[in-house]
């Protein structure tokens, strides 16, 4: 929000474009700024969902049958006045589909079940990212061991930064693809 206000002291802002979904709500503070200040906030890749936040989707979208992404569009719609979302499209049949989450009318208890995901996906990377790093303590035992995805947890010692080994070049890189691997569990 500095940024925001040390900009309005030269310019005036009439909108804020920060990566904002129902399921990546880093930037909630802003939207609440943008809001209090009539500000229009323009959520960049407001569609983005992961495996849990996707499944839920599909169900609300079901009960209104409806897509995915609709119910994706019609969340952020809900959360605030000033929220702009723009979803890219590639086709005429897509745009329709998109301007039709305007129409779609979430219950409460729809809005307050996806806006709880925030925490739940919070909630499961703490557990996930302390699984991990204790996989990496369990594999410094057992360098053949291997973890769900098939890839190493304890690979070849690479060069750090000034030549040193660093071990935790291959796990760091590779924390997403073990985190799906740890929450197909």
């Amino acid at each position: 929000m500095d940024q925001i206000e040390r900009a309005r002291k030269i310019v005036s802002i009439v909108s804020v474009q920060n990566r904002y979904s129902f399921a990546d709500r880093e930037w909630d503070y802003v939207v609440d700024y943008c809001e209090r200040h009539g500000i229009a906030f323009i959520p960049w890749f407001p569609l983005a969902s992961g495996r849990v936040a996707n499944m839920l989707l599909e169900g609300i979208a079901n009960n209104h049958q409806k897509t995915p992404k609709q119910v994706a569009l019609a969340w952020l719609l809900k959360r605030s006045p000033i929220m702009l979302p723009i979803p890219g499209t590639s086709s005429i049949e897509h745009l329709e589909e998109n301007v039709q989450a305007a129409s779609l009318r979430l219950t409460d208890e729809e809005y307050r079940e996806l806006t709880r995901l925030r925490l739940l996906s919070e909630t499961s990377c703490l557990i996930a990212a302390v699984c991990w790093l204790a996989s990496l303590i369990e594999s410094s035992a057992n360098p053949r061991r291997r973890c769900r995805t098939g890839t190493p947890q304890h690979p070849r010692p690479r060069s750090g930064r000034h030549g040193e080994p660093s071990w935790f070049d291959f796990p760091a890189r590779d924390f997403p693809k073990w985190v799906n691997g740890f929450a197909a569990r």
